[in-house]
């Protein structure tokens, strides 16, 4: 990939629609990355939910794209899921299940760019999650090989892996999952980190940013949950802000 190649991404859905005028203005081939949460609209931001359906079907319609699972989407998936907040909405479980299963294989947990050693998916990878695998035995590359293959053959007891929830969400856990990790823990973590981290960059959205179309950029990470669309430039960590 040229230095100047891009991706599209598309951070957290939430049943909005910002993904359609970033679509108009993809460039010809440009590979394009959504990161998961088609599901549970903020009730502050008035979108109906009785729309989320339809939304989910045309955004799983975009040719030539990956589509990362999210947090809000996994309970409507398994049974063995924490519901997220108070506005999962259980009446239209059953559509929005149907419409994951229609679309399994267009799926991931995670996204890798191997050329650029970048990760895609919904949260990030922390480290004490991947030494929870195993210590330095295992890899950032073998979780991801771990719950891709997991998402693939549907099965739940690893992928319940995913339900993960630190004590800065509300949970038991030490640190979240791949879709549950909270901006405060990558934030912690930075001055954790040992020599076999992992060199690459990772991107990922899910925590909410205060403002739209602000970004966090750190030196091995970014969080881009800025209800907009964002343009990724993987050899040079560049972003640009739709």
């Amino acid at each position: 990939m040229s230095r100047n190649k891009s991706v599209l991404l598309f951070p957290d859905i939430h049943g909005r629609d910002f993904w359609k005028e970033g679509l108009k203005k993809r460039k010809r081939g440009e590979p394009v990355i959504f990161l998961g949460d088609y599901t549970d609209p903020y009730p502050d931001e008035g979108i109906w939910r009785p729309t989320i359906p339809g939304n989910m079907r045309e955004i799983f319609d975009t040719k030539n794209a990956i589509f990362l699972i999210g947090n809000h989407d996994l309970p409507y998936i398994f049974n063995n899921f924490p519901t997220c907040r108070e506005d999962y909405d259980p009446s239209r479980r059953k559509e929005i299940r149907r419409i994951f299963e229609e679309n399994w294989n267009k799926i991931h947990v995670t996204w890798r760019d191997k050329e650029h050693k970048i990760i895609y998916s919904h949260a990030g990878l922390l480290q004490q999650a991947y030494l929870h695998y195993g210590g330095e035995t295992r890899t950032p590359d073998w979780v991801c090989d771990y719950f891709e293959e997991a998402w693939k053959d549907k099965d739940a007891k690893k992928l319940s892996g995913l339900s993960r929830l630190s004590w800065q969400r509300g949970g038991d856990f030490s640190n979240g999952s791949l879709v549950w990790a909270d901006i405060r823990e990558h934030v912690e973590e930075e001055s954790l980190l040992g020599d076999y981290w992992w060199d690459g960059f990772q991107v990922f959205a899910h925590s909410r940013l205060i403002e739209p179309g602000i970004i966090v950029v750190r030196e091995r990470y970014a969080m881009i949950n800025c209800r907009r669309p964002v343009r990724f430039y993987p050899a040079t960590h560049k972003f640009e802000i739709l």
